[in-house]
């Protein structure tokens, strides 16, 4: 192990002295102005009360809503797996038909995994295009 010597003889092992120097460095450059000590930078309003502008913006929330986040989140996961799996059963039906008629670019091994791939993909990003249309016309027309 590699050491440094003080004038005084005392040894000290390299990286202790390298790693006092660098937290030191590091502390000071976490000090706080004297003037700053207290106060927050940001965008804060000054005539507010201090515990409005202390607080981060977390609030409780209820365990319905909670729930409700939760099963809104399953159930789009769960519609979206149902679908890609109904997608893909219909890209490989779909590839299997046009490899039977004779379509040769179809043939090609390359070829057909990206579109059995990609195929249902583009589908379900189209059919939640979809759903997302039919919820807005869904809702205009019950808002008025």
């Amino acid at each position: 192990m590699s050491r440094f010597s003080f004038s005084d003889r005392q040894t000290v092992p390299v990286y202790r002295l390298v790693f006092s120097t660098a937290s030191r460095n590091i502390e000071d450059l976490m000090k706080v102005p004297e003037g700053q000590r207290g106060s927050r930078m940001g965008i804060d309003r000054t005539d507010s009360p201090p515990e409005e502008t202390e607080r981060i913006g977390a609030t409780s929330m209820p365990l319905a809503d909670f729930a409700g986040g939760c099963l809104t989140s399953l159930s789009s996961v769960v519609l979206s797996c149902g679908l890609l799996l109904i997608n893909g059963a219909f890209v490989m039906a779909s590839l299997s038909a046009l490899g039977a008629a004779g379509v040769k670019w179809f043939e090609n091994e390359k070829v057909s995994q990206f579109f059995l791939f990609g195929g249902p993909v583009a589908l379900l990003i189209v059919q939640w295009m979809m759903l997302d249309y039919l919820r807005f016309l869904w809702r205009r027309r019950h808002a008025g």
